[in-house]
């Protein structure tokens, strides 16, 4: 019984992969030995990348893993010329449009400078770009945000333990051992009551979350997973003691002081932050024109002081699907000068993505209804675009037809 469970989850997920990568094709063996075989692959419809593992065990019955992780393109995919913005336009509608075709996206898709978009268009069944998304965990840039305005006020340092902000903490030995700075950066130790059956069935029974704390009978109790600082290992839970501080600090409720202090002075004023159900983890909705908006504020200083942002977006812990990961944002290195900082959000239904480009102040926005990869391809062919390979790889491109010559 536990045997044919096992199988039935292997292919549910490998089947989970057919799906959101149609038309696979290997594009790389990054490595391969005797029991192992690691290979990049595209998909010839969407043009995303990822990298599977697999491997056999050593001793009979000989077991197989499946790994499987997002990649970023690489960069020999990139389009060899800088393109205009006329270009990318068109080039993205192309794109979008085979994606909506093939019932793989639906959304809005905004790019923009100085937090004005030059291309912004809703596709399939968005009704126009000014419609409101869920953002799932996007709002954890805005929890991040939070805490640093109270760090840049002295009201709080990153080195503080949970303790220090939350004395009555259900867990004396997490409150005492826990810093903000490991809540900031998915290094605490603590769960994610998400999965967590009691938290489930509250939200099934139709239980309301109004405050951060109203979430912590589903972890805050439990012991550490692994001690503070040890891993990355992400975790909602983390977040949601985050937003508990900002409100403890601020003396304020956690959505008031986000809507006052990091919504209004950027200009965001289509952003709810308490969403569907209630959490600094991520539960607010937005519109594409809002977080362009707060991609500005953000880069231009509206928001922190430059010391403070520069401290923000600095790359702290090693994160999966390559690069880092900071305080609230991811930050990717693509082989150029560009730095890539900004955040994800996926549920069933939903998947956003904000990328900020901090070399050129451009900022990506892709709002999806449907279930990940849909908003990360568009991102992530948006990447493409906008990126050049360096100079030594740019004769590369021109020779690699997978990469410029998929789904044509």
């Amino acid at each position: 019984m536990a045997r044919a469970a096992a199988v039935g989850r292997r292919v549910r997920f490998a089947d989970g992969i057919r799906r959101a990568y149609p038309g696979l094709r290997v594009a790389t063996i990054e490595r391969s030995a005797e029991r192992e075989i690691v290979v990049l692959c595209q998909s010839a419809v969407t043009e995303a990348w990822c990298r599977l593992e697999l491997e056999v065990d050593e001793h009979p019955p000989h077991g197989i893993a499946l790994g499987f992780t997002y990649a970023a393109p690489p960069s020999y995919a990139r389009h060899p010329r800088a393109l205009d913005r006329q270009s990318i336009a068109r080039a993205v509608d192309r794109y979008v449009d085979r994606l909506v075709d093939a019932n793989l996206f639906s959304g809005v898709v905004a790019v923009g400078d100085g937090g004005r978009p030059w291309l912004s268009r809703a596709y399939g069944r968005a009704e126009a770009v000014d419609q409101r998304f869920g953002i799932a965990s996007m709002s954890k840039m805005f929890t991040a945000v939070a805490i640093a305005q109270l760090a840049q006020q002295r009201r709080l340092a990153f080195s503080d333990p949970i303790g220090r902000h939350l004395p009555d903490y259900p867990r004396a030995d997490v409150a005492g051992s826990v810093t903000i700075e490991q809540l900031l950066t998915h290094t605490s130790g603590l769960g994610d009551y998400l999965d967590d059956a009691a938290f489930q069935a509250a939200r099934a029974a139709g239980r309301t979350f109004a405050t951060p704390r109203d979430y912590f009978p589903y972890f805050a109790s439990e012991p550490l997973a692994f001690a503070p600082g040890e891993r990355f290992e992400y975790s909602n839970a983390g977040y949601v003691v985050l937003g508990e501080i900002v409100a403890r600090v601020s003396g304020r409720d956690y959505f008031d002081y986000v809507t006052e202090f990091v919504l209004r002075p950027a200009g965001m004023h289509a952003t709810d932050p308490r969403g569907t159900h209630g959490s600094p983890a991520g539960s607010a909705v937005s519109t594409a024109g809002d977080l362009l908006r707060f991609a500005h504020a953000l880069h231009s200083h509206r928001l922190l002081d430059p010391g403070h942002t520069k401290l923000v977006l600095a790359p702290r812990v090693e994160a999966p699907f390559g690069g880092s990961y900071a305080y609230g944002f991811f930050v990717r290195h693509r082989g150029t000068p560009d730095r890539i900082v900004g955040h994800d959000g996926e549920s069933a239904g939903v998947n956003a993505l904000l990328d900020l480009y901090m070399a050129r102040g451009t900022a990506v926005v892709v709002l999806a209804d449907q279930d990940p990869p849909s908003a990360r391809n568009v991102a992530s062919k948006l990447e493409t675009l906008l990126l050049r390979p360096p100079a030594s790889e740019r004769r590369r491109a021109v020779t690699q037809p997978r990469a410029s010559r998929v789904g044509r």
